[in-house]
């Protein structure tokens, strides 16, 4: 197929690299929002015992956090060149 230029030009090639950033991407960026709002559900579901929570929901909102900011720095990377 390369012989008869089939295969020389083939313009999925850019697409399919860009696919898989975008999804995980997004993965990340809806991950973090779950966790985000898990948190904050748990914390005014036990408001009354929000002390021992706290140990649990400091590092679910942290991480959340920073997979939002991750992918939003993924998603702004420029796409390189070959």
């Amino acid at each position: 197929m390369i012989e008869k230029g089939f295969l020389k030009e083939s313009r999925h090639g850019a697409e399919r690299n860009g696919a898989l950033p975008s999804m995980v991407t997004k993965v990340f960026f809806y991950l973090g929002l779950l966790a985000i709002i898990v948190a904050l559900v748990m914390m005014l579901m036990n408001l009354d015992k929000a002390d021992q929570y706290i140990w649990f929901w400091t590092p679910l909102v942290i991480a959340g956090i920073v997979m939002v900011i991750a992918s939003r720095l993924m998603g702004n990377r420029p796409a390189r060149r070959r």
